[in-house]
């Protein structure tokens, strides 16, 4: 059984831009508090050096097999499951 999302008609939808501005200053908030700031710069850092390792993991196995379909099955098997 579904149930049909109600939309409350007194407030106007948000657009984009405001809830962008939400974000970024979510975000200016971190970055301005001087004890969440330090986790934040490292979970960013973490966060860049495993996109570059997962690159790198990808770039190797196309080097050392030279087939697509090795790294298509890397790229498979390294989707989380449910």
């Amino acid at each position: 059984m579904t149930s049909t999302p109600v939309i409350d008609s007194a407030r106007p939808p948000r657009s984009v831009a405001g809830r962008l501005a939400d974000v970024g200053r979510a975000y200016a908030g971190v970055v301005g508090c001087r004890t969440s700031f330090p986790l934040w710069l490292g979970q960013l850092a973490s966060s860049f050096g495993d996109t570059l390792h997962y690159i790198a993991v990808v770039v190797l196995v196309f080097r050392m097999t030279g087939q697509g379909l090795a790294v298509a099955g890397l790229v498979a098997a390294a989707i989380p499951g449910p």
